[in-house]
């Protein structure tokens, strides 16, 4: 902790300061950091002065697991992997298309037929 001086005349206020604090494994277990701080002073009498306690808490949240699906290929050489499903389903349109593709056709040739 560092502070800016020692020693506070009556009603003064002092900030204070801590170094930033590196999240660990087990503050991820507890689901929280929790920091307290606790002031202590001597009056001019020597004589303890009664002291303060603060303690706040902040949530930790797990960091997500990395997404299992594959990517696309990084480098050259690499394998291709799968792309992302984006949830259009091409495979009815392609259908219809299949069936309109038939049917004019077969338009066209019934109409051939009629001119010969």
């Amino acid at each position: 902790m560092t502070c800016p001086g020692t020693v506070l005349a009556p009603g003064q206020a002092m900030t204070c300061t801590v170094p930033p604090h590196t999240v660990t494994a087990a503050d991820v277990t507890a689901g929280r950091v929790r920091n307290v701080a606790t002031t202590t002073g001597t009056g001019p009498d020597g004589k303890p002065v009664p002291g303060g306690e603060a303690t706040a808490g902040v949530p930790v949240v797990p960091a997500l697991p990395p997404d299992p699906r594959p990517g696309p290929a990084t480098g050259p050489g690499e394998p291709p992997h799968r792309l992302p499903d984006t949830g259009v389903d091409a495979g009815r349109q392609l259908a219809l298309a299949g069936l309109l593709l038939i049917a004019g056709l077969a338009l066209y040739l019934a109409g051939r037929r009629r001119r010969a």
